[in-house]
Parts: structure tokens; C-alpha cells; sequence
């Protein structure tokens, strides 16, 4: 129980990600039922609480919780005070996902490393997406959500890394990649497949264009408490969606990060009447053990 308790903290603490909220028509209409799950089943499902919803529940109706900063569960080689800081997972990637995470925020080095900052955990991309795998073969229920993004990178090496990442995700995930999201995907479509959301724009650079299945943003602003971005389907001739962004990591303390979730979440649901998605990533970093309060 330790270890899911940590992990949960850091889920509900560190990393609310939300993709509730592009339907045009109220939470509870005749269309779209009440999609309530008793608190017996949930406990019993973790692992698997996606099958507990019909195929044509809409993928934008589910609130996905995710883990910050998915690896530092252990790092290479640090000292106890800086992992004490930087560490915010206490459970590897199959402990989490069996808690009921659907949702790993990555951090991917130049070495296909995972990271937080400088620091480089034990685990490796290619590590991560055969697990993935794995997990999504015993579980065809579930659909996982990636978040992408580069850390500790080199310059003048950014080409480099996006070709290295596209061709680890299409060699290991290939036909798992969905591409395509829109107000009208459903559950149905995306289990067992791979949602990557990437905040690096792969098609902007000629290297890489059209070689993932995968959306990403333009731009994705520096510590907001509240931003409109906007996301892209590569490949693909629809119009951009548009997100709120929450990623307030800095210059404010726990107490206050965890009010600005709280209000993340609640406009999350009050935009269920138009096509606007939530991301609420603000997050605190250091051992969830620590911040229990």
C-alpha cells in the first residue's frame, strides 16, 4: 500500500492532465449518460478501469490521471538531497499503470534517456515504449496517453533528436500510434492504442514532417497559471484544438498549487459545452512522502 499511496499522491498532486471537455452538449444529456462507476468497482479495476466504461463513452468526457515526470522513480547517479528535489515518482511505470495511471509525463534526453533536468534516471526510452507494449497487450481495455518533451538536449542536436525519438516511437509502437483525435473519438477507437501529444512540433522541422502519427504544439508557454495553446493532428487536414494550459511549477507554494488544480478542474467541466480541452499540469517536485500535507 506504500507505494500506491505515494503513487496516487503524486497522480492527484503532482499531474491532474484533463481531456474533458470539447462535447457540445451538457455532461448528463440523453446523448451522453451519466458515466458513474461505484467506488467498489474503481477499487477492484485499477488496472484495468477503462473496461469498466462502454466504447462509445467520448475519449474528451474522461478525466485521464497521469504521474509527473514519469521515471524518476531511481536515477543513474545522484546525491541524496538533489533526488530528494527531483524525484517525484516513487513506483516504476508498471506500478503506476497498475494504480490506475493512463497518463506518463516524458522527459527524453539526446541519449534516448529519460530525465528530470540534468538529471538522468535509470530508465531509457526504447525501455519505456516496450513497456507500453506490454502493458497494453495484457490490458486491451486501457489506452495510455503520452506527453512528450526533450530535456537536457545539446544545441545544435534538435534535428537529431526528433529523428531518433520518430524512429524509436514507429519501430517500437508503430500500429499502437493513434493519430486523429477530435470532440468525436471515443474509447472504443483508442483501446489499446497510444495517444502521443507531443511539445515538440515534429512537422515543423522538414527532417521529420510526416513521419509521426502523433499531434503536437506550437507552443507551449512557460509557467501559466492559465494559457490558450494550440494542438495539431500531423497528418492531418483538421483544424487545430484548442487547449487550456495549466503549468504552473514555479513561484508559488504547494498549498497554492494545489487551489489552482482545484480550479483547473473545475473549468475543465464547465467547458464541456464548447471545443476547448484542459491540460492542468502545474506541479511540485520532491518526494511525495515529503509534501503530504
Amino acid at each position: 500500500m506504500k507505494v500506491l499511496y505515494r503513487t496516487f499522491l503524486s497522480l492527484f498532486c503532482l499531474l491532474s492532465f484533463s481531456m474533458t471537455a470539447w462535447s457540445q452538449v451538457a455532461e448528463n444529456s440523453p446523448q451522453y449518460p451519466s458515466l458513474t462507476v461505484s467506488e467498489q468497482q474503481l477499487r477492484l479495476k485499477l488496472s484495468a478501469w477503462m473496461s469498466l466504461l462502454p466504447d462509445s463513452t467520448p475519449f474528451i468526457r474522461l478525466f485521464i490521471p497521469a504521474t509527473h515526470d514519469a521515471a524518476t522513480d531511481a536515477f543513474l547517479s545522484l546525491s541524496a538531497s538533489r533526488q530528494k528535489g527531483l524525484q517525484c515518482q516513487s513506483g516504476d511505470f508498471e506500478s503506476q499503470f497498475a494504480a490506475g495511471a493512463r497518463g506518463y509525463d516524458v522527459r527524453v534526453g539526446d541519449d534516448l534517456r529519460l530525465y528530470h533536468s540534468s538529471a538522468a534516471t535509470v530508465h531509457t526510452f526504447d525501455e519505456l515504449l516496450v513497456t507500453i507494449n506490454k502493458l497494453l497487450d495484457s490490458h486491451p481495455t486501457e489506452t495510455v496517453v503520452m506527453l512528450l518533451k526533450r530535456e537536457n538536449g545539446a544545441k545544435g542536436k534538435y534535428t537529431q533528436w526528433l529523428q531518433a525519438v520518430a524512429s524509436s516511437l514507429n519501430k517500437r509502437l508503430g500500429k499502437r500510434l493513434f493519430n486523429g483525435l477530435t470532440p468525436e473519438t471515443t474509447l472504443g477507437q483508442l483501446r489499446g492504442k497510444i495517444l502521443l501529444i507531443s511539445r515538440e512540433n515534429f512537422d515543423a522541422d522538414p527532417a521529420t514532417k510526416g513521419l509521426m502519427k502523433a499531434g503536437g504544439f506550437a507552443t507551449w508557454t512557460d509557467n501559466p497559471k492559465r494559457s490558450i495553446e494550440n494542438f495539431t493532428n500531423y497528418d492531418s487536414a483538421q483544424t487545430p484544438l484548442t487547449f487550456v494550459l495549466q503549468d504552473c511549477y514555479k513561484e508559488i507554494d504547494c498549498h497554492g498549487k494545489a487551489q489552482l488544480a482545484q480550479q483547473g478542474m473545475k473549468e475543465s467541466s464547465r467547458l464541456l459545452r464548447n471545443r476547448t480541452g484542459s491540460i492542468l499540469y502545474t506541479s511540485l517536485a520532491g518526494r511525495p512522502a515529503d509534501n503530504a500535507r
